[in-house]
C-alpha cells in the first residue's frame, strides 16, 4: 500500500477547465428546403457551412492543444 503513494498521477485536475470558448457547440449543417435551388442559393449555404466547419475545427484543434498543454 505504501508504494501506490508513490506513482506519478496522470490525472488533470478537476479544477482546470479549459477556456469557454473552446466548449461551444459546432453549428449544424444548414438545413436546405425541399425545393430544386438556384445557384445563389446553393453558393450561400454552402459558404455558410464552409464557414462554421472552419470555425468548429478551430474550436476543436484548440480543445485538443489546450489537452495537450495541460499534460505537461
Amino acid at each position: 500500500m505504501a508504494l501506490t503513494a508513490c506513482a506519478a498521477s496522470t490525472a488533470v485536475s478537476p479544477s482546470l477547465s479549459p477556456p469557454p470558448s473552446l466548449l461551444v457547440p459546432c453549428i449544424a449543417p444548414m438545413k436546405l428546403p425541399e425545393r430544386a435551388l438556384t445557384q445563389v442559393e446553393v453558393e450561400t449555404f454552402w459558404g455558410r457551412d464552409r464557414v462554421a466547419l472552419r470555425r468548429c475545427a478551430g474550436r476543436y484543434k484548440g480543445l485538443i492543444d489546450w489537452v495537450a498543454g495541460s499534460d505537461n
